[in-house]
């Protein structure tokens, strides 16, 4: 797949020739960036393969627009930094539209994919790592941006049947915990025929939740093929459970210290304890 864009003194403006649509209509992309002085001068650049789609951002946050191309039947981000070079990123799965934007305020774009028959967001922020939110519906377009003004992208989608804009200028994320006189864990193996059982052990503990004394926290982790309700989940998830609060995963820890959150894990592995016990110590103070 060939970039080709022509240097004016308005600006640069370009096309990419992919070989699929975007966000189910054929796009030409249009690119423009001021303050380029050179006269008349042309330049193709090589980045992208049949399959590709242009996902051209500043990803590492230098000003500079970087080439980037996601392949989606892999979820991988071919990404060529002006500043950082290449790098190569897999997030997304087959049939996700990308939609990286600057999702967490630090001037850099993030990764992010956006699942047209859910209305699910999967995004990968630089620095609060992953969250995922649920807004929107089949057949919505997603088209993110800085709604309000306030320096973070915010999520919104079009309805083309009926011309309707949804959005939202304000991103949930899960309540941290702080320091609390007292921290109580429960470190839960429902990855066997115990599963419900923790299901409900949790609604319980959430009827009381964390207060201002006390942080709870839970490490649950669930079966395949087991228990459906809760969003049917099926990795280990940490929670800072808060009165009322349901074991779904959009109210999971978005990021376990590594930058990474909900994942399999060996719950009979006393390395998998010693993690949590250490991760709840960092949390703490």
């Amino acid at each position: 797949m060939n970039w080709i864009y022509r240097i004016r003194s308005e600006g640069i403006c370009g096309v990419f020739r992919p070989d699929r649509r975007i966000m189910k209509k054929a796009v030409i992309l249009l690119l423009f960036m001021s303050a380029i002085s050179a006269l008349n001068a042309q330049e193709i650049v090589q980045w992208g393969f049949p399959g590709t789609v242009p996902v051209m951002k500043d990803y590492d946050g230098d000003g500079v627009l970087d080439f980037a191309v996601y392949y989606d039947q892999t979820g991988t981000w071919y990404i060529l930094g002006s500043t950082d070079g290449f790098i190569q990123v897999s997030w997304g799965f087959p049939g996700t539209i990308p939609v990286p934007a600057d999702y967490d305020g630090d001037g850099k774009a993030d990764t992010a994919v956006y699942c047209d028959q859910t209305g699910t967001w999967y995004v990968y922020g630089s620095t609060v790592g992953f969250n995922k939110y649920n807004w929107g519906f089949p057949n919505a377009i997603p088209i993110p941006d800085d709604y309000d003004n306030d320096g973070t992208t915010d999520l919104g989608v079009y309805y083309p049947d009926n011309g309707t804009w949804y959005l939202t200028t304000c991103i949930p994320a899960p309540t941290p915990p702080v320091s609390r006189k007292w921290t109580v864990l429960f470190y839960c193996d429902g990855d066997n025929n115990l599963e419900q059982d923790f299901l409900d052990k949790f609604i319980k503990i959430a009827k009381v939740g964390s207060d201002d004394n006390i942080n709870i926290l839970v490490q649950l982790d669930r079966i395949p093929g087991g228990a459906t309700n809760y969003g049917d989940w099926v990795i280990c998830e940490r929670f800072y459970v808060t009165q009322g609060m349901e074991p779904t995963q959009d109210n999971a820890v978005s990021d376990w210290g590594d930058g990474t959150g909900g994942r399999e894990v060996d719950m009979s592995d006393p390395d998998t304890l010693k993690n949590f016990i250490n991760w709840n110590n960092k949390l703490s103070g």
